[in-house]
């Protein structure tokens, strides 16, 4: 089970909650040093996912980031578009790519893949399972054209805003409109904290010295 029942939704905010009715907002710039030149965008998604966590979520801020339409480079791999929601767990390092890329792979790159087991792909990614909420959309492909209703979360996106009805024990009443099942609040806790934990290789050597 993706998201808990309606019935069963909690007043209180939690991480991996899809809410409504808050404005996205990003600053864009030329030059970091120039601090008179950059540009304010604004945006007013459908819906929204909480990725404060649940214990940070008070002092009337929380951080979230918009809920948007799947990629179609996502269906380009044939084991994620029959279950997109397979971006959310490890999967094997043969099923990661589309079968092409595997078979035309350098067997060296093929052989590092394997050696390291199951892993994410689109580590930044958390995919969203259809609900009724969720307008149809198309994804356009040679193959033929896709309808869906899964959507992703992407953890760069993330911003702060401010409400001051956001407390420990409160949520801004109607704002709220799914909430995950503890089990995939879990995949996603898991896959955000693999996001941060990453170590490049420049300090990868470095640690191993």
């Amino acid at each position: 089970m993706f998201y808990i029942d309606v019935s069963q939704i909690e007043e209180v905010l939690r991480f991996g909650d899809v809410i409504q009715g808050f404005p996205i907002c990003f600053s864009v710039i030329d030059q970091p040093s120039n601090q008179l030149d950059y540009n304010i965008t604004v945006s007013a998604p459908n819906y929204a996912i909480v990725l404060s966590p649940c214990c940070s979520i008070e002092d009337k801020k929380v951080a979230i980031a918009p809920l948007k339409q799947l990629e179609n480079k996502i269906f380009a791999n044939p084991y994620l578009s029959e279950d997109p929601t397979r971006i959310n767990i490890k999967i094997p390092a043969e099923k990661s790519v589309p079968p092409i890329a595997w078979e035309t792979m350098d067997p060296g790159e093929k052989a590092n893949r394997l050696a390291k087991g199951e892993a994410y792909v689109f580590v930044e990614k958390f995919v969203y399972a259809p609900s009724q909420l969720f307008a149809d959309f198309t994804i356009s492909r040679k193959e033929g054209n896709i309808k869906t209703r899964y959507y992703v979360v992407d953890f760069r996106d993330s911003i702060k805003v401010a409400c001051n009805l956001i407390e420990r024990r409160y949520s801004p009443g109607a704002a709220k409109v799914l909430q995950l099942s503890v089990e995939t609040r879990e995949l996603m806790r898991r896959k955000i904290a693999s996001f941060y934990q990453r170590v490049p290789d420049e300090d990868a050597a470095i640690l191993a010295s």
